[in-house]
């Protein structure tokens, strides 16, 4: 008797093809249209705003699993370190700062600048770091949970592809000036593509992590 394939391969087969897919879909703009390729890649461009629609995906399904853990007084903390890392990835990727401001609010010369208006400074400081130092602690308080958790990472669909997502986006952060110099490529192609790599592996571990992993096992532990 054939026994039905386990999620863990049924997703990792389909994480596997569809990584062929837009690797393929990548190639196939390169050589159809140089020129396009480099209009795609370009800052605010087609696979820019794509990784922006891949992220408020991974977003959007973890505050929905993080929401449907609180509401059922469950353990919640890796969800909602999830969601807070996939909203920071995904402010970062709008650049709402340098649209707001024409500087990152990361940047020290954003609070010594006199052209920005002083509420808005204060707001910067509260809310970046407030909600930071929230999160860290709540980490901190929950550190258990996110131990269990962080062990599950090599044993489920979700933490594989969380993996290398993380370790894609982190490769682009480190080599990002190299990375538009290597091969004969349109400006920011090898980046930005990485990126959408990246940004894909994420939304495919939080479809995983929402419908093919099971709940926090510890149902004594709430969201307080």
């Amino acid at each position: 008797m054939a026994h039905p394939r386990s999620p863990f391969r049924s997703c990792g087969a389909l994480a596997a093809a569809l990584t062929v897919v837009l690797l393929y879909a990548l190639g196939a703009l390169l050589a159809w249209d140089f020129q396009l390729a480099e209009l795609w890649a370009a800052e605010d461009g087609v696979i820019e705003w794509t990784q922006v629609a891949l992220l408020c995906g991974a977003f959007a399904l973890g505050a929905r699993r993080l929401f449907g853990l609180v509401a059922n007084g469950r353990p919640a903390a890796p969800d909602l370190l999830l969601t807070f890392l996939f909203g920071a990835l995904l402010i970062g990727e709008l650049d709402l700062d340098y649209r707001l401001f024409g500087i990152s609010v990361l940047d020290s010369r954003f609070f010594r600048r006199p052209t920005v208006w002083l509420p808005y400074k204060l707001l910067a400081a509260l809310v970046i770091g407030g909600a930071h130092l929230a999160v860290a602690a709540y980490a901190v308080r929950h550190k258990d949970q996110l131990w269990r958790e962080a062990r599950r990472l090599t044993a489920e669909p979700w933490g594989h592809l969380l993996l290398a997502g993380a370790a894609i986006f982190g490769f682009v952060q480190l080599f990002e000036r190299r990375l538009n110099h290597w091969l004969l490529l349109p400006r920011n192609f090898l980046e930005e593509s990485l990126e959408l790599m990246a940004a894909f592996y994420f939304l495919l571990a939080m479809v995983a992590r929402t419908f093919f992993s099971s709940e926090p096992s510890d149902r004594r532990q709430h969201f307080s």
